[in-house]
């Protein structure tokens, strides 16, 4: 075990490798730490303080998401992973407790709890139940 090992904590070696894996800078984890800790909780619509808090989500957002375009809504409660690999449009809106790595095109709006999945099923055979076909993972253009 060398030095540098032992003298880390279990959470920096996590954050160390979380930061390797999806290539996120040190400002990406700052903004990802601002916005799970406090900006996703921030009031939304019709509470007072809402447009603040959409502002500060959106600000933070646009630093997180690979591209963030313009007029782009986080809504309370927004659940993103990393976000290093989502790319939204124009005038999209991500709904509470989304989860994903995906590309949102423009006007696009999603309600609370989507989940949008990169990978599929193969339907090249009809005589294969669903389940136990392979799964194939979509690259974006």
């Amino acid at each position: 075990m060398n030095n540098e090992s032992f003298n880390q904590t279990p959470v920096q070696g996590n954050v160390k490798l979380l930061a390797e894996k999806h290539n996120l800078t040190l400002w990406k984890i700052f903004c990802l730490g601002i916005y799970y800790a406090i900006a996703r909780h921030l009031p939304g619509s019709p509470f007072p303080g809402a447009w603040l808090g959409q502002q500060f989500r959106r600000i933070l957002a646009c630093q997180i998401f690979e591209h963030c375009g313009q007029y782009v809504c986080i809504n309370v409660g927004a659940k993103f992973g990393t976000g290093c690999s989502i790319r939204m449009g124009e005038n999209s809106s991500l709904g509470a407790d989304c989860c994903n790595d995906t590309w949102i095109g423009n006007d696009v709006m999603m309600a609370r709890d989507v989940i949008i999945l990169s990978n599929s099923r193969n339907f090249d055979r009809t005589d294969i139940l669903v389940v136990q076909k392979s799964l194939e993972t979509r690259i974006m253009p």
